[in-house]
């Protein structure tokens, strides 16, 4: 039985429930796929309409195999006619995480590629991300840096990406990119058990990284040896 297969069994019991039971098992990767599930349906209806565009970047979110589509349109269609409130998801979901945790920044991350899919992340859309990551622990100006780092709808910042000061010396540019390259190799996120279906997005925000990596050493004098 597939994780989608297992998942759509588990929801006839309702998402708070599975929430539950995903917890008291530890069972962190079905947790935060039901999460993205959650959250990514009713983040979808923020601003009053469901794109397909939206539909789509949900599935980008995981690496979901073309039998299994039919399966996650059905926990996404779920999920959004689900008459619980998002908040409760969200609580739900924190408690699975340390606050901040690198787990929780993924399905954030998730959640703004979702939002970023029909080309705009609209003002609802927004407060509703605000509102989810400070359930999870995030200050409102750590939102903003969230924000900056995720949103696709954005021109991408090489040096909000890598985390790095406009002024910072080619040294320190360095060690944040090898930093972020490991925070992002599928087997750290898999030490943190988070599904491998999520490589999908993970692998592209590792090209944003390396693409802006790329383009702070046009800027730059590199030294030869520290190029890497």
């Amino acid at each position: 039985m597939t994780l989608w297969q297992r998942i759509l069994r588990a929801l006839e019991i309702g998402f708070e429930a599975v929430l539950g039971r995903a917890r008291e098992r530890g069972d962190k990767s079905e947790a935060f796929t039901i999460g993205v599930i959650a959250l990514g349906a009713k983040l979808s209806k923020a601003d009053g309409q469901v794109t397909r565009d939206e539909v789509r970047a949900f599935r980008e979110v995981f690496h979901v195999p073309e039998d299994q589509h039919e399966n996650v349109g059905m926990l996404f269609n779920l999920a959004r006619q689900d008459v619980a409130g998002f908040d409760g998801y969200a609580r739900r979901i924190a408690r699975l995480f340390d606050p901040r945790s690198p787990e929780l920044e993924r399905l954030m991350a998730c959640l703004f590629h979702i939002a970023s899919a029909d080309g705009e992340v609209s003002p609802p859309e927004l407060d509703f991300l605000a509102f989810v990551a400070d359930i999870f622990g995030w200050s409102a100006a750590e939102f903003e840096r969230l924000a900056l780092i995720y949103r696709q709808d954005l021109e991408d910042d090489p040096f909000i990406i890598l985390g790095v000061e406009r002024d910072a010396d080619w040294e320190t540019i360095r060690k944040a990119h090898r930093s972020l390259v490991r925070e992002h190799h599928p087997d750290q996120l898999a030490s943190l058990g988070l599904p491998d279906e999520l490589m999908a997005l993970a692998d592209k925000q590792l090209a944003r990284i390396n693409a802006a990596f790329s383009r702070l050493k046009d800027l730059y004098t590199v030294p030869r040896l520290a190029e890497d």
